[in-house]
């Protein structure tokens, strides 16, 4: 049975290299932007996908701290939701913050994050999905813009109608002051 034991034992763990080859090779293929960390918010895996956006290799940054990829103003935000996350809460996994780049570009992205817990329940990891959501923010920011100079278009368009009837008012009252004028002095008009 040693024997036995050793091939059946060799098999599992090609089973299970193949198996992580295989999961590796989804994760550095997707498009979407894939993070693994453990309980104390560490880098545990980092895809393609993350490491084309921020310009960061996962080699050097294995093993730091998440919030070396988020944004000053929102590294409060990711704490809390990490504490949630760990703790068991399920509400907090839909998520939008800003990520830095190696260059110190903003980039924001929606994310989503859910909890994974070992077959022992004492090793916990969050894996977060994401995606760059710059092109919408852009849009939503330009049809911002585009509400707002419409608003101040309609309000000068008021403004120059009141304008015209305002001079339209002054230019009779000019009118009727001369013919008063010379109502008033009958002398000038012979």
């Amino acid at each position: 049975t040693p024997l036995y034991s050793s091939a059946a034992s060799d098999v599992y763990k090609r089973q299970v290299r193949s198996e992580r080859n295989f999961a590796t090779a989804l994760l550095d293929t997707a498009a979407t932007l894939v993070v693994v960390l453990d309980h104390e918010g560490r880098l545990i895996r980092f895809n393609g996908a993350c490491e084309r956006l921020t310009g960061y290799s996962f080699h050097k940054i294995q093993g730091r701290s998440s919030l070396l990829l988020v944004a000053p103003e929102d590294r409060e935000t990711m704490q809390t939701l990490l504490a949630k996350l760990i703790a068991g809460d399920r509400t907090a996994g839909n998520y939008e913050l800003d990520w830095l780049s190696q260059d110190g570009d903003r980039i924001p992205i929606a994310c989503s994050s859910a909890l994974l817990i070992d077959e022992r329940d004492d090793q916990r990891y969050l894996i977060s999905i994401g995606i760059d959501i710059t092109d919408r923010r852009e849009s939503a920011a330009l049809r911002q813009a585009k509400e707002t100079a419409e608003a101040a278009l309609t309000e000068l368009r008021q403004m120059q109608g009141h304008l015209i009837q305002s001079e339209k008012m002054a230019s009779l009252g000019q009118l009727v002051a001369g013919i008063a004028h010379e109502i008033n002095n009958p002398n000038n008009f012979i």
